[in-house]
C-alpha cells in the first residue's frame, strides 16, 4: 500500500474497487449454482431415493416457489459479495507489519463478515420478503 502511495496511485481504486465489483458479480453466480445444485440435488433425493414422481417434485417447485424468491436472493448475495469485500478489504488495509498481523486480520475479516452477513440477511429479508 506505501508502494501505491510512493507511485501515486490510490490504493482505494486500484485494490479496493476491483474486488467489490469481483464480490458483487461472482457472489451471486455462486448463489445461482448453490440453488441449482440443491434443486437437483432435491430432485435426485426425492425420485431415485424416495420414489416421488419426477413430475410431482417440479409442480411442488412451481407451485411453491417464484421468480422473485430467486431475483431477489440473488440481490441478496449480491449486496453481501459487497459487504464480504468491503469488510476484507478494510480489515486488510488497517493490517500492521507482521505475520501475526494477518493472521489476525484475517480471522478478524472472517467472523466480521459473517456476523455482518447475518445482521444484514435479517434486515433485507424484512425489507424484500
Amino acid at each position: 500500500i506505501d508502494a501505491l502511495r510512493v507511485m501515486a496511485v490510490n490504493p482505494i481504486g486500484y485494490l479496493v474497487v476491483p474486488r467489490v465489483v469481483a464480490c458483487m458479480i461472482m457472489v451471486p453466480i455462486l448463489a445461482f449454482y448453490g440453488v441449482a445444485i440443491g434443486i437437483a440435488g432435491g430432485y435426485f433425493v426425492a425420485t431415485a431415493i424416495k420414489g416421488l414422481a419426477p413430475a410431482t417434485y417440479l409442480d411442488s417447485i412451481q407451485m411453491f416457489s417464484t421468480i422473485s424468491d430467486f431475483t431477489l436472493g440473488l440481490i441478496k448475495s449480491s449486496v453481501f459479495g459487497a459487504v464480504i469485500a468491503l469488510v476484507g478489504c478494510y480489515k486488510g488495509m488497517q493490517t500492521k507489519m507482521g505475520a501475526e498481523a494477518v493472521g489476525f486480520s484475517t480471522t478478524s475479516s472472517v467472523v466480521t463478515s459473517i456476523i455482518l452477513v447475518f445482521v444484514l440477511n435479517y434486515f433485507l429479508s424484512t425489507l424484500l420478503f
